[in-house]
């Protein structure tokens, strides 16, 4: 028989004094109830992570089966339970990766990379993802953070280096496609045509042709055998047609309603006489090195117009150029020394040095960037005209935008100029907008236009009329071409008209040319 102490004790235990020794079938029902209960509330969660787990291996082993429609919908359960775990929206993204669904693909490998950027292969499923969006610029960049992680990784190397080629840095691209192809038996063949396409945009044939050779000789595909005896045919041509010199020799006639004063239109200057013409050109330039990214080489021209009637206004100008382009794709970095003596009615008028540095930028295989400077020394050779000399600073950037299928290009350009003469008088800056474009036409003819837009002022009062001069002119050209006979000729017809506009009257002009002649480039 239980003792008062007991009694009291269990009392103390069981909420105070509420509970008599004779209730103990209440007590029984009452801890029965609540072990149920804890039992029931215990086992949800981990029904719920049981379940969870398994639409998630179900999920993973429905994915290396291929059943990717399987994979969906397991990844899809699971994440009903655990809407942000990693490793769910990542094999859930490499399943619509796999589907082609890139869109859907996206969003969940963010979400995965936010949760745990550790995960296997996630870097690399994050960079291929963006290689099959086409944005190769942004994968190339993460297929190197992975290389940096894993630098053996022989397969993030080829896309890195695909994804640069596609980008057009094809001197980025290479390295990385040779690492593959050196590492892995099984993507030498790919990596190797993809680096003979670099190495043929570098220029380096020789190369190229060896890297499509072995292709060729060693590819299953019957349709990459075909690709790379097309691009070593391609080469070959191109080699044989690639020569170290160049020559160029134009003959027209042409008429002008207002025949220029001086060979150069510096200072605008014009004798409102009409007159006809035959001009006369020739050019030749030779690379003394040429090995694909550096190019040297020296030319010579010479410009000449016979005019009939007014023959005291010949001209000519005759330049030598000594050249040099280093190509780092996607750009290409160029210097020109050019001297140039222009003479009038025979007698020496105006030397001038100029020196040229020039940049391009390659955006894409259709937009191209091109900024030059060019600063020019002008001496001119008569006494009366020593306060005309000067240096000559001007800055350009030209747009040009390259047409589907080679049909053509569209440009645009702004550039500003600033004289610095012997006499103050004729210092000026002159503020230029140009665009324009070449488009292929039926019939083997090629339509030319160029409009040019030219904002000038004087820094100083005009030595006669006591104000400081202001200009603006508009030049509108056009011009027709095509094919005549052979292909080193072509048929050329070209019209101008040209308006100035002036605060001092004397300068005020209009100015219509027209021509048609022979061109011939060897």
């Amino acid at each position: 028989m239980a003792s008062n102490a007991d009694i009291a004790e269990k009392d103390h235990l069981w909420m105070g004094n509420s509970y008599k020794t004779e209730g103990n079938d209440m007590y029984r029902i009452l801890i029965g109830s609540l072990a149920v209960l804890f039992l029931m509330t215990a086992g949800y969660p981990v029904s719920a992570q049981e379940s969870g787990s398994a639409f998630y291996d179900e999920g993973v082993f429905a994915y290396e089966e291929g059943d990717y429609k399987a994979a969906e919908a397991a990844f899809r359960k699971m994440l009903t339970w655990d809407p942000n775990n990693p490793s769910a929206n990542h094999y859930l993204g490499k399943t619509y990766l796999k589907m082609d669904r890139f869109g859907e693909a996206e969003p969940l490998i963010k979400t995965a990379w936010k949760g745990d950027p550790d995960l296997p292969d996630l870097a690399f499923d994050r960079a291929f993802l963006y290689y099959k969006m086409t944005d190769y610029g942004k994968a190339a960049g993460l297929f190197q953070d992975v290389l940096k992680e894993e630098p053996s990784r022989v397969l993030a190397g080829f896309y890195c280096g695909v994804s640069l080629y596609r980008n057009q840095q094809y001197q980025e691209a290479n390295p990385y496609l040779l690492m593959a192809a050196e590492n892995s038996p099984d993507l030498k063949v790919k990596a190797y045509y993809y680096s003979g396409l670099c190495l043929f945009y570098m220029g380096k044939d020789a190369r190229a042709v060896k890297k499509m050779t072995y292709v060729k000789t060693n590819t299953e595909s019957k349709d990459v055998r075909d690709n790379a005896g097309r691009w070593i045919e391609k080469i070959q041509a191109g080699k044989k047609e690639h020569k170290p010199y160049r020559l160029e020799v134009k003959l027209a006639y042409e008429y002008d309603d207002n025949v220029p004063l001086e060979p150069t239109d510096q200072d605008d200057l014009y004798s409102k006489e009409k007159d006809s013409l035959i001009l006369g050109y020739a050019a030749g330039e030779y690379n003394f090195v040429d090995q694909g990214t550096v190019i040297l080489g020296a030319g010579i021209s010479r410009y000449q117009s016979w005019h009939v009637d007014l023959d005291e206004y010949d001209a000519s100008d005759t330049a030598l150029k000594l050249y040099g382009r280093y190509l780092a794709d996607p750009f290409t970095y160029g210097l020109q020394i050019v001297p140039s003596i222009y003479q009038l009615d025979g007698e020496d008028y105006l030397l001038t040095t100029q020196v040229i540095p020039e940049v391009s930028y390659t955006i894409n295989q259709q937009v191209s960037l091109w900024l030059s400077y060019t600063f020019s020394n002008n001496d001119y050779r008569k006494s009366d005209f020593d306060d005309r000399d000067s240096n000559n600073h001007e800055v350009f950037l030209d747009t040009v935008y390259t047409l589907g299928d080679d049909k053509g290009y569209v440009l645009g350009g702004l550039g500003y100029e600033y004289n610095d003469a012997s006499e103050g008088a004729y210092d000026y800056g002159r503020l230029t907008v140009r665009a324009g474009g070449f488009f292929d036409l039926a019939y083997a003819l090629r339509f030319g236009v160029l409009g040019t837009y030219a904002g000038k002022a004087y820094k100083n009062d005009d030595s006669i009329e006591d104000k400081k001069r202001e200009d603006t002119r508009y030049k509108i050209t056009v011009s027709l071409s095509r094919e005549f006979y052979y292909e080193w000729l072509e048929i050329v017809a070209e019209a101008s008209y040209t308006k100035n506009d002036s605060n001092i009257s004397e300068y005020e002009y209009t100015r219509k040319v027209a021509g048609i002649g022979l061109s011939a480039a060897f």
